[in-house]
């Protein structure tokens, strides 16, 4: 019987060095992000510009790939999904991609 798993992180410490210089770069050399819970600027209206534009909902490992999932905030509330192959001093990001999320319409709404 062989057995797969997938690691599951909820922390920043475990995204490894290569996959956040590739995000850097991604995000024009500004990419910090906070652990879950954690405050980050969610808009560009929030007074603390020393918080980080970015936070982790979960990082997931399997062999040499990562999937991450983070919260990226500013101009937009924006969630992304980035899949990427590490080797040992690289990271190939295979596809970042924002998740699009469904707003209902008001006239699909319950009750109106």
């Amino acid at each position: 019987m062989l057995l797969l798993f997938v690691l599951v992180y909820y922390n920043k410490n475990k995204i490894p060095r290569p996959l956040i210089k590739s995000l850097k770069n991604k995000f024009d050399g500004n990419f910090k992000i906070v652990n879950p819970g954690k405050k980050y600027r969610k808009t560009d209206v929030s007074r603390n510009i020393f918080l980080p534009n970015n936070q982790l909902i979960f990082l997931l490992k399997r062999d040499s790939y990562y999937g991450l999932i983070f919260k990226h905030g500013g101009r937009a509330l924006i969630t992304y999904f980035v899949f990427a192959e590490i080797n040992s001093t690289a990271a190939t990001m295979i596809n970042a991609k924002p998740i699009i999320h469904n707003a209902p319409v008001i006239n699909s709404l319950p009750g109106i």
